[in-house]
């Protein structure tokens, strides 16, 4: 008897960036560099991207993830609208995966609309042998996000999964680590992760985390998904936490679904609110969260959440490294699909 192999379905490889746009790309730079140790990278890909679609635009790393930050003109009509309509934001997240047409099928199925479907002529710069088709697709209504999916790019090597990157070499200043999580604020978490599990293989993860955070801060439902080798943290927020009005439930009240924040570990949270604060940038929560007591640390954990959407296009979420909480970039098997 033979036996047959059940093809994997479409799945979302490896986070390559979150993509911002912003009137000065070179200013916000400059912010992450100064606040997060960021660092200019891929720079042949950025001048690739800012020749053929005519913008302005920086790649940045930050911690082990990399910000695609640009200004956008009316030829790329989705992201022109984001920035002149909701000022500095994210537009959407970009991923390699498995399967292009099939993600889009699934996508479309569950009703989200295409925004470009085209190819990219990468080759021209020596990554892969031909065009690489782009499909953007917007599934904010689903979860919060547009999404820009390809598939592997030949010797574009996305930072998450890299082992061959090094701290930044100026030590005198604040530095972003790791990425923990894409923070998302949505009115039905579940209806999301189903959408994200159907449509890019996602998988719960931290499930013991997510349960402790809805006990200590009263959110809920709170998940958290793993697509590809990045997490994102889905969630309702309440009105208030700790009797006191919450970003995150006006976030969701004002612009409906979409990303709150960003959340790194950082080397120094109180050097990093200092920088970002000389730099205009405001504290929205700074106290301290008792996961020690739920056994992550021995104490309790400083928690700064920072606005600098002026600044940046984002919030950022920050605290110092927590025992028992690895970041899945760095977990050797968040990269096996």
């Amino acid at each position: 008897m033979s036996q047959t192999t059940t093809s994997p379905g479409p799945t979302a490889l490896e986070f390559v960036h979150l993509e911002l746009v912003h009137h000065d790309p070179v200013a916000a730079y400059e912010f992450l560099r100064d606040s997060l140790g960021a660092e200019r990278v891929e720079k042949e890909i950025a001048d690739y991207i800012s020749n053929t679609f005519g913008v302005v635009g920086e790649h940045v790393k930050v911690g082990n993830i990399v910000f695609q930050i640009f200004t956008p003109g009316p030829s790329l009509p989705s992201w022109h609208t984001q920035l002149h309509e909701h000022g500095p934001s994210v537009h959407n997240v970009t991923f390699f995966v498995n399967d292009v047409e099939t993600v889009k099928q699934r996508m479309l199925g569950k009703g989200a609309t295409e925004i470009i479907d085209t190819h990219v002529l990468f080759h021209e710069i020596g990554l892969g042998d031909g065009p690489s088709r782009l499909l953007v697709m917007d599934a904010r209504e689903q979860t919060g996000l547009r999404f820009e999916l390809c598939p592997t790019v030949p010797g574009w090597n996305p930072y998450p999964g890299r082992t061959d990157t090094t701290p930044p070499t100026n030590t005198d200043q604040p530095t972003a680590q790791a990425l923990l999580h894409l923070e998302i604020v949505h009115p039905d978490p579940e209806a999301v992760f189903e959408f994200l599990s159907d449509c890019l293989g996602a998988e719960r993860v931290e499930k013991e985390i997510s349960a402790n955070l809805e006990k200590a801060f009263g959110f809920g439902p709170i998940l958290h998904a793993k697509v590809g080798n990045i997490v994102f943290q889905i969630l309702k927020p309440p009105p208030t936490i700790l009797g006191q009005p919450t970003s995150w439930y006006e976030e969701l009240e004002e612009r409906g679904p979409g990303v709150h924040n960003v959340t790194f570990y950082v080397d120094d949270v109180e050097a990093v609110k200092q920088r970002m604060v000389s730099m205009g940038a405001t504290a929205l929560i700074d106290m301290d969260v008792p996961f020690h007591e739920f056994g992550m640390g021995e104490a309790p954990t400083r928690l700064l959440v920072m606005d600098a959407r002026e600044q940046t296009g984002l919030r950022f979420e920050m605290v110092q490294p927590i025992d028992g909480w690895t970041p899945y970039p760095t977990k050797p098997e968040s990269t096996k699909n």
